[in-house]
């Protein structure tokens, strides 16, 4: 994999790095050159330190405990932090010293360790990347650093074989520091984030809102989308509230098509954990057949040749309006038709979802109407016969009604009996 050998060859030219500086002091005697040894060095042991969790997070066992061995990386790239901080207060020392021996072939020796370290952080940085490791991108951000704070120790020798103005140099170190500050910011700020939870991108997080969003369209709603972060991947959980006639294979061809439409949006997603959430609507618009326009009268035991229709706006759990509508297939031009007969409920049907009916209550209904009704999502309760048209709305605020899962009697198309009448409804 070609991950693994930019991380084989990282390894190598930091260590070359290292061993070109202490060689460079063993042969010149510069104090700055073995701690800069000493810094690369350093760099080498954290880079196989690194690997560990790396490889365990990719392993079988780490597919067993997914978020806690992801996190692994993230608790590496802390604790790289707090190396980088603590050489920090280190070279804090080399403000106030001075080279003890500073020429043109310790400045070369810095040169070529910093070239070495600059090739090093970015084969690096190229295999976290690949891996979508943030322990290897803060080690090489750590890396370029580095190089950087390299790059104002060389500045700081060549100033200082130059005019012999140690004022130079400890500029330039001041310089180094404040890089090895950002390095620590840089190496941890992220992963801290992901081992408390919070979200590292939310542009991230809002892609994976419009991604679901476009998937549920009218048939739901988005109620709260989560992230977590761990290592190189990122678990989401959705909570999603659904239409309740979706059946149960309609809801999770939806959560499919949740996953697939977020792990396509955003590059890294390792799964998603797609939770439905039972609908509590706030509003019904609830149709009851009724013989007589009266909220005590008992409900009709015909859904196609009700006199009236009452339809009460329920909120909250309280009725808060009732409207009584005539029943438009009971015209007098339709009295005779064969036809309009067998078709009454299909009218009705029709005309109760035009009028905005979210609910239908009724003791008895054909598989026409029945058919037509579940087609525009509206709800068909089983009616309490011989209650009234107030008791039948209580009962269903009170969830002691029960759905109807099938028409009570079949009817047969006429011939000539096809059509989709309009809505005909008008008030009593």
């Amino acid at each position: 994999m070609r991950a693994w050998g930019l991380l084989a060859l990282s390894f190598v030219l930091v260590a070359s790095a290292a061993a070109v500086r202490i060689l460079g002091f063993t042969l010149y005697g510069n104090n700055v050159l073995w701690i800069e040894g000493l810094h690369a060095l350093l760099d080498s042991l954290l880079s196989l330190f690194i690997l560990i969790p790396v490889l365990i997070v990719r392993s079988k066992i780490g597919e067993r405990y997914p978020y806690g061995l992801y996190k692994l990386e993230d608790l590496v790239a802390i604790i790289l932090a707090l190396v980088i901080l603590l050489s920090l207060f280190l070279d804090i020392n080399e403000l106030f010293s001075k080279p003890s021996v500073v020429g043109i072939p310790v400045a070369t020796v810095e040169a070529a360790s910093i070239l070495l370290l600059a090739l090093a952080a970015y084969t690096k940085r190229q295999a976290g990347r690949e891996l979508r490791s943030p322990s290897l991108l803060a080690d090489a951000n750590h890396m370029f650093v580095d190089v950087m704070e390299g790059g104002a120790v060389l500045v700081g020798l060549l100033a200082y074989i130059l005019t012999r103005i140690g004022g130079a140099y400890t500029a330039t170190v001041a310089m180094a520091l404040l890089g090895l500050l950002l390095a620590a910011y840089e190496a941890g700020h992220d992963s801290l984030k992901a081992i408390l939870d919070l979200p590292k991108d939310k542009e991230e997080l809002e892609n994976m809102r419009r991604a679901v969003e476009g998937v549920i369209g009218e048939t739901g709603e988005l109620l709260d989308i989560r992230a977590r972060w761990a290592g190189p991947v990122i678990f989401v959980e959705v909570l999603l509230r659904l239409h309740p006639l979706l059946t149960i294979e309609e809801s999770s061809l939806v959560a499919e098509k949740v996953k697939r439409s977020i792990m396509s949006a955003v590059e890294g997603v390792r799964d998603v954990a797609v939770r439905i959430e039972p609908v509590r609507r706030r509003r019904l618009k609830v149709a009851v057949p009724v013989d007589k326009p009266e909220i005590a009268r008992n409900i009709s035991r015909h859904f196609g040749r009700a006199a009236y229709f009452a339809v009460a706006v329920i909120e909250d759990g309280r009725i808060i309006d009732v409207e009584y509508l005539r029943n438009p297939a009971l015209k007098k031009e339709l009295a005779d038709d064969a036809s309009a007969k067998v078709l009454r409920g299909a009218r009705v049907a029709e005309a109760l979802f035009k009028e905005g009916a979210t609910d239908v209550i009724t003791c008895g209904i054909g598989e026409i109407a029945y058919a037509i009704l579940l087609r525009h999502r509206v709800m068909v309760w089983r009616g309490l016969c011989g209650k009234s048209v107030k008791e039948n709305l209580d009962a269903l605020i009170k969830g002691k009604l029960v759905l109807m899962h099938e028409p009570t009697r079949e009817e047969s198309w006429e011939k000539d009996g096809g059509g989709r009448p309009g809505s005909g409804l008008r008030p009593a």
